[in-house]
């Protein structure tokens, strides 16, 4: 009640108190009477000036609570449920189902406890529900593991070899029918040369590229592959054959080929090259080996012509390429053949 409200009712209790002390008689009942009437009266309104205090109680202390709840939940955070493990990356932690279920109770008895308006006399019961959920977020903690599952490899990305291909076709086109040679003179008029080292330079390099293509490199060797592609190209633009300088050698129309590459007074069936055999005069030959200057008796054993073939001289053979002398040999030797065979016929008819 309010201090006035207070302070009436006092007031007709003191007044009531006076009266009962005076020693009244029975003629003065009525002002007994009037106490008491006066008295009741101030009790009821002071019975109906009472109203509930809106005092709020002083409510129990819950920081602890609130922090246990958010550790525990944080504690969970990036945690995986898993029957054993190897489904989970070995970058993931995880717990079985039970145990993630054991602090998830925890966490939401622990929210009853918070949700509930406790004075500071039911305090005890805020502590046991923060001791309850450290408790289960401990065990929980423990119980964390790193999964076992085993990575997949990623697929390589590879670089993209589209240019450095291309340089290799158009390497292996420019150095096709392309022949090599010091200074180019033994190389025909038609064809076209380079010289070894130039050759050398543009093979090996696209031998180098050719390896470079198979190794299948991947993205991060890509610079590796411009450069590749790069020195190719260059090589390639560089490389200019030339016309050859041979002269052409045109055959003598009118020489037959010697097909065996060897003198006519070699081959069998050829007199020999105008010498006579010692000891033996030749048919129609002299002393001194000459037709037509006879000077001495020709000696013919039984008179007649000596009909053996003559020996052929395998020493005196013409030397290869030397058509003309070989030519004028043989036709020397027809000659030689048919002048002694007219000598050796007249002698016969004297």
């Amino acid at each position: 009640v309010t201090d006035a409200e207070m302070k009436a009712l006092d007031d007709a209790i003191k007044a009531a108190k006076e009266v009962e002390k005076e020693e009244l008689t029975k003629d003065q009942q009525k002002k007994v009477d009037d106490a008491v009437a006066a008295l009741n009266a101030a009790k009821e309104n002071f019975e109906a000036a009472k109203k509930a205090g809106t005092k709020k109680p002083t409510p129990a202390d819950k920081t602890k609570l609130n922090d246990a709840i958010t550790a525990a939940e944080k504690a969970k955070e990036g945690v995986e449920v898993s029957k054993d493990g190897t489904d989970k990356d070995k970058e993931v932690k995880w717990v079985t189902d039970a145990e993630m279920r054991a602090l998830d109770d925890a966490i939401k008895a622990a929210k009853g406890v918070q949700k509930e308006e406790l004075t500071k006399d039911q305090q005890k019961k805020v502590d046991d529900a923060v001791a309850a959920l450290n408790a289960a977020k401990e065990k929980f903690e423990a119980a964390k593991k790193a999964g076992t599952k085993k990575p997949v490899p990623e697929e390589p990305k590879y670089a993209d070899l589209t240019e450095l291909n291309n340089a290799i076709e158009k390497a292996k086109a420019t150095v096709k029918d392309v022949k090599t040679s010091k200074d180019g003179k033994d190389i025909a008029k038609a064809d076209k040369w380079v010289t070894p080292e130039t050759m050398k330079a543009l093979t090996d390099k696209t031998a180098e590229a050719e390896k470079l293509a198979k190794s299948k490199p991947t993205e991060d060797k890509k610079a590796d592959v411009d450069k590749m592609t790069a020195d190719l190209n260059k090589l390639t633009e560089s490389f200019k054959p030339v016309a050859g300088l041979k002269e052409e050698v045109k055959p003598d129309p009118g020489k037959k080929p010697d097909k065996d590459n060897k003198g006519d007074s070699d081959k069998p069936g050829n007199e020999n090259s105008g010498k006579v055999d010692n000891g033996k005069q030749e048919p129609g030959m002299s002393d001194s080996g000459k037709s037509g200057n006879t000077g001495k008796t020709i000696n013919e054993p039984n008179n007649k012509p000596d009909t053996k073939p003559a020996k052929t001289n395998t020493g005196h053979t013409a030397k290869t390429g030397d058509d003309a002398m070989t030519v004028g040999y043989g036709m020397i030797a027809v000659i030689l053949a048919g002048a002694t065979y007219f000598v050796v016929r007249r002698r016969r008819n004297l």
